[in-house]
């Protein structure tokens, strides 16, 4: 475990989903000096990191029905015994959770207190973590988004398809990463995708209600137009509605195809991504870290499809382009200047996410001999790579050989390794 200097901020980190490279945001912050705390199951990337100094073991039962009153006594607790400085939600249902716990009269003054410093003005708490919500505001402002509508009922449906055109898209409310998303190409696939949506999100708030825990009244389901293009998205550190520095990508690959998580990305600078994403969190009035996901269409125009309240597992990334997202945040928390990041790479570079390329496919050209990409492998932190590495070994169980070939950590000779022969795998 790394250690930690007395005088240092504080950080605890909600995971109650267990998002493969979470590990990377307790990392990043450990590696600035900041004390890291992880609240989350077993078999936790985030608090298997040797960043993560404290870890508080969260029951899986905390997940369903009872995830809200469950997390708010283990918060309480940590509260009364450690007393962090800041409260972040590491992933989606998370996310939603403490802000559920910010304006919730069951939560102490002191926890609220401490989640709205963390997370910003709580009047938008709803706006920032609903898809429906921020396609309202982003028209309000002038930010220029895909055409959509809500969908509460079957009749919704039809009269969205009508209007948006087919193909569009079909997304659950409170899901990321390509979870929920459905690509609708007529009027079959939408009674299928509409049936399996509600039939989830209905069953979601009911258990959400046992539990405690009110979800929005919004409608569970939202379509949104087909925009032609490339998916890219901007992750930015912010503190009370002003952003402190961003970091903006274009998605290369997503894993599965157009609906799915980054897996290559490369660096951009985009005007218009990098005053849309400011616009919304001045008028959100955010704090913390969040991202924001568009298109960009032929002409370079950038369409806003969604927004993610927390901070992502590709922020990291900012620092090597001279965009320190962690360090910033840091620093304006303890009233210091903000550091100045040396870029090591410039504009242009192709970076593998790990773990979500290798697990797309080990004998991907990113990570051959000579291979201009970059694997963003965590080397410095030996407890969060060998807990990946298992779920990779699952994945792909008759690829041991070239698994253990690239994950190997970099010569330093400066010579390389052959590649390895693909192998015939009986994996799904």
């Amino acid at each position: 475990m790394q250690p930690v200097a007395a005088s240092s901020l504080k950080l605890l980190f909600v995971n109650l989903t267990n998002d493969v490279g979470a590990n990377r945001i307790v990392e990043e912050f450990g590696r600035r000096g900041a004390d890291c705390g992880v609240l989350g199951g077993a078999g936790n990337y985030a608090a298997a990191s040797s960043f993560a100094h404290r870890t508080f073991p969260l029951a899986s039962g905390a997940r369903a029905p009872f995830a809200a009153p469950m997390t708010r006594r283990a918060l309480e607790q940590i509260l009364a015994t450690w007393r962090p400085d800041r409260i972040f939600a590491i992933d989606e249902s998370g996310s939603h959770l403490l802000r559920h716990i910010a304006i919730s009269p069951r939560a102490s003054l002191e926890l609220r207190q401490i989640l709205t410093t963390s997370l910003g003005d709580l009047a938008f708490y709803a706006t920032a973590t609903c898809r429906a919500g921020l396609m309202e505001l982003a028209r309000s402002i002038g930010i220029r988004a895909p055409d959509f509508a809500v969908i509460g009922s079957w009749a919704d449906a039809i009269v969205a398809g009508e209007q948006l055109g087919y193909p569009f898209f079909l997304k659950r409310e409170y899901t990321c990463g390509g979870a929920g998303v459905r690509r609708i190409r007529h009027v079959a696939e939408l009674r299928s995708a509409f049936a399996a949506g509600m039939l989830r999100a209905t069953g979601k708030r009911i258990v959400a209600r046992l539990g405690g825990h009110s979800p929005a009244a919004s409608p569970p389901l939202m379509a949104q137009a087909l925009v032609s293009g490339v998916v890219a998205f901007r992750a930015i550190a912010c503190e009370k509605g002003e952003t402190l520095t961003g970091v903006s990508f274009l998605c290369e690959r997503q894993d599965p195809p157009d609906v799915g998580a980054s897996t290559i990305v490369q660096q951009i600078d985009h005007a218009e991504m990098a005053a849309s994403a400011a616009a919304l969190v001045a008028r959100l009035g955010c704090s913390g870290f969040a991202g924001f996901d568009y298109i960009l269409d032929d002409q370079g125009r950038a369409h806003l499809i969604e927004m993610n309240a927390r901070p992502i597992g590709t922020s990291h990334l900012g620092a090597r382009f001279g965009f320190d997202l962690y360090g910033a945040y840091l620093a304006r928390a303890r009233g210091a200047p903000a550091p100045v990041a040396e870029p090591q790479f410039g504009p242009g570079e192709r970076i593998a996410i790990f773990p979500r390329e290798i697990l797309r496919d080990p004998y991907s050209e990113a990570f051959d001999p000579g291979s201009e990409v970059f694997h963003d492998v965590p080397w410095g932190d030996a407890p969060a790579l060998a807990l990946h590495q298992v779920r990779i070994m699952a994945r792909w169980p008759d690829q041991k050989a070239r698994i253990e070939q690239i994950l190997t950590p970099p010569n330093p000779t400066g010579q390389t390794i052959q590649p390895l022969k693909r192998q015939d795998s009986n994996a799904a």
